[in-house]
């Protein structure tokens, strides 16, 4: 029988965003500072050599000069959190309104904020800790200079942390960020398309099929293709996914159909493991999802109340750098076979075609009318056509008429319409001339 038991990848990647939260990382600097205090504590008090050499090195202190220092830096640092904790607030604010809801997670898994805050909660806690063991005969003079060597460490973090700010609140900068990261995801998933494998027809077979049903709802945000594969292989069964990564499902949605089994022996069950659900989208191993953030600013910079066309423009630039790696033909592989090479899964994670139309129908659709935008469409396309694979120039033909189309339509003036005309068919000029593969 397969074996049913989440794997390691699933059971990582709960522990993988708690560690991305904007509480992990204070949480783990406080547990720091508190053995980094016990520890400075015990070289101070402990009478042996160190402790005497740092009685000769560092100058001497007063309890009451100790007690006011630390008073001080601890105070501050309360202070100081909080104004840390108000500016992120207000970096929220302006990227909910001007940038987009949905990027809010990557402002909180910023790191420069994390660490930031870790330091003063840290340094808060040293001071503290070493706070409560000055009295009138004792003062751990190691400790207490080394809690000014961390309030220079916590200042140095917080001028770092403004730089970040300031540029976390521009939003070319974040257009960059979120591109950056697509093209990431795409360069980790994609795979050099080939016509070596049988069409999908081919693989099922034919035996007898059975439905595999969700017992759960939420999105499928990821899928172990690997241990379905594997369980696939015991039972001599063909596995096609009937979902995509980042479509919603319900329980009792018809999720997966195998083939060539007679029984399924836990196959159902495994599939079901190794589909994971949550209930919102993110832009981690979802592809897609990236470039429907991408999308989302440009459309809400193109809306009547804010008519920003330039935030538009800046999104379609970083777009076709974005789909240049698909349209060249290296797309995610949908099929995938066991260790000896048998074909075993069919999972269409996201086509050429589904990530070119989830990013220029709506723009086109947002931009019908505006002149600017829409040439900027069109020479995007155009860029894409100088490298696109010849299987996709075909894609990219019809992008660009139905451009035409709509501009024709929307646009009133001649000479904007002849221009719009001209750039589409210099666009369609590449796509001719685009050497075959």
């Amino acid at each position: 029988m397969p074996d049913v038991s989440v794997s390691l990848s699933g059971l990582l990647r709960p522990w993988a965003r708690l560690a991305r939260s904007f509480v992990a990382v204070p949480a783990l600097f406080a547990l720091l500072a508190i053995l980094l205090a016990v520890g400075a504590l015990q070289l101070d008090l402990g009478g042996d050599h160190v402790s005497d050499t740092i009685d000769r090195v560092l100058p001497p202190l007063n309890p009451d000069t100790a007690r006011t220092l630390l008073s001080v830096i601890a105070g501050s640092m309360m202070t100081v959190l909080s104004l840390v904790y108000s500016l992120t607030l207000i970096v929220f604010t302006l990227a909910a309104g001007n940038i987009g809801p949905r990027l809010i997670e990557r402002f909180t898994n910023d790191r420069t904020t994390q660490v930031t805050a870790g330091l003063l909660v840290g340094t808060f806690g040293y001071t503290v800790i070493v706070l409560s063991r000055i009295d009138a005969e004792t003062v751990p003079r190691g400790a207490t200079f080394g809690a000014l060597l961390l309030t220079g460490v916590t200042l140095a973090s917080l001028i770092v942390f403004i730089r970040s700010v300031a540029e976390r609140v521009s939003i070319d900068n974040e257009i960059g960020r979120v591109s950056a990261q697509l093209i990431d995801e795409l360069e980790k998933i994609g795979a050099r398309e080939t016509a070596d494998d049988l069409p999908l027809e081919d693989l099922r077979g034919d035996g007898a099929a059975t439905t595999v049903s969700s017992v759960a709802d939420g999105y499928v945000t990821a899928l172990d293709a690997n241990a379905i594969s594997a369980a696939a292989r015991e039972v001599d069964a063909f596995v096609e996914m009937k979902v995509r990564q980042g479509d919603f499902v319900i329980a009792g949605q018809e999720i997966a159909v195998v083939t060539g089994a007679e029984d399924l022996e836990g196959l159902d069950d495994v599939i079901r493991s190794a589909m994971f659900l949550e209930r919102r989208r993110t832009s981690e191993s979802d592809a897609e999802f990236s470039v429907h953030l991408l999308v989302e600013i440009a459309m809400r910079a193109l809306s009547p109340g804010v008519n920003d066309s330039y935030t538009a423009i800046a999104c379609i630039d970083q777009l076709s750098a974005a789909l240049a790696l698909p349209v060249r033909g290296y797309a995610p592989p949908p099929l995938t076979k066991d260790s000896e090479g048998t074909p075993r899964l069919w999972f269409d994670g996201v086509s050429v075609e589904t990530l070119v139309g989830t990013a220029l129908h709506p723009l086109r659709r947002a931009s019908a009318g505006n002149v600017t935008v829409t040439l900027r469409l069109i020479r995007a396309i155009g860029r894409l056509a100088s490298v696109a694979h010849s299987s996709h120039h075909d894609l990219l033909e019809k992008h660009i008429e139905l451009i035409l189309e709509d501009a024709r339509r929307e646009i009133g003036n001649d000479a904007d319409r002849d221009e719009v005309e001209a750039a589409a068919a210099a666009a369609l000029e590449k796509l001719s001339a685009a050497p075959a593969d």
